[in-house]
């Protein structure tokens, strides 16, 4: 059973920020090798995520970086990268709601199911 399961799109947003600060907290989070890390930076350069996106490599897990037109470290470092291609800052966060939206309307309207 995945650590994620049941949880709604806020709870699964909070979750994942918990990255933000795991090694200066050192403590365990319930991640595999092989779960997802879904990480959004507009310029793709915020210390905390390329930190955090750094780590999830380190450990195993998969990393998707949602970021803007500049790309930054974020892109280069995640394992794929989804670029919206605008450095208006405005409008990149708005693709990536849109894109959260989506995805957590995936998780709500398909249940995970033991595999």
């Amino acid at each position: 059973m995945a650590w994620f399961q049941g949880l709604d799109g806020t709870t699964l947003v909070v979750a994942i920020s918990v990255l933000m600060f795991i090694e200066e907290t050192g403590v365990p989070l319930p991640f595999a090798p092989g779960d997802l890390v879904l990480a959004m930076s507009v310029s793709g350069d915020s210390p905390n995520v390329v930190k955090a996106v750094d780590w999830a490599n380190r450990n195993g897990l998969h990393t998707i970086a949602l970021v803007g037109g500049k790309r930054g470290k974020l892109a280069e470092l995640a394992r794929q990268a989804i670029v919206i291609n605008d450095t208006h800052y405005g409008r990149a966060e708005d693709a990536h709601m849109g894109i959260c939206h989506m995805i957590c309307y995936a998780f709500m309207e398909n249940p995970w199911q033991n595999r």
